[in-house]
């Protein structure tokens, strides 16, 4: 019996068997109980804000009920198995750690983040607090000649300086900080107008993101992101 040992054997193992449950080779007799019992019509009834359902059910629209089924089964096996393996990285205290490596307009920079399917242990935690500054570093330093702001909700910029970034970044003692990037080529425009745009790889990047997280969500404590964002100007 192979004995795993890593966060990458581990998130290999968890792939390996979301895709087994997706397509449908993986099923829970007690998934097919909820819904020969009429339990699916009363979970729909009772909690129709649940997430799972409310998945399911928008599935059972387009797929009628055995797609419902599929998605249930799929979802629930998924976590009933992916709890095992976290179980059995907590108790031989297997790191949730894997190493990132990016190249930013030229720059270079590696990093720790954990793998989001894992637990993230204390250990892991002090780990990444090491590399947020690193990490803000170079983000400040790849920013120059960006359009600059911030955001708490990963949606609205507030435009602000490199400046004013540097000051925020310095008073916020992050847990663990992350770097993502995105470019994105246009089509011609359509009849009305809208053009569409599929990702490309591109350094120097169309936008960069930097995300510090407060917290670890994983062992039950509260998380928060707040998002840096870098965009070439119009």
């Amino acid at each position: 019996m192979t004995i795993l040992k890593t966060a990458e054997e581990l998130s290999e193992l968890l792939a390996k068997e979301a895709r087994e449950w997706v397509k449908g080779d993986r099923r829970l007799a007690s998934i097919d109980s909820v819904f020969t019992a009429g339990i699916w019509n009363q979970a729909k009834a009772e909690m129709p804000d649940n997430g799972l359902v409310k998945m399911a059910t928008m599935i059972e629209s387009l797929q009628g009920e055995d797609g419902a089924r599929s998605t249930v089964n799929a979802i629930v096996g998924y976590q009933e198995f992916r709890e095992q393996v976290q179980n059995y990285q907590v108790a031989n205290n297997i790191s949730s750690i894997v190493w990132r490596s990016q190249i930013i307009c030229g720059k270079a920079i590696c990093y720790p983040e954990s793998c989001c399917q894992l637990i993230c242990l204390e250990s892991d935690l002090d780990l990444m607090r090491t590399y947020v500054e690193p990490v803000c570093k170079v983000f400040l330093e790849v920013c120059a000649g960006y359009d600059v702001g911030v955001s708490l909700d990963d949606e609205t910029f507030v435009p602000s300086t490199v400046e004013d970034l540097q000051k925020l970044i310095a008073s916020k003692a992050g847990d663990r900080a992350y770097l993502f990037t995105e470019s994105y080529d246009w089509g011609e425009p359509d009849e009305d107008g809208e053009r569409t745009g599929h990702m490309v790889d591109r350094d120097p990047p169309d936008e960069i993101t930097l995300v510090i997280r407060f917290g670890n969500p994983s062992i039950g404590s509260s998380g928060e992101d707040v998002y840096f964002r870098a965009q070439k100007p119009e």
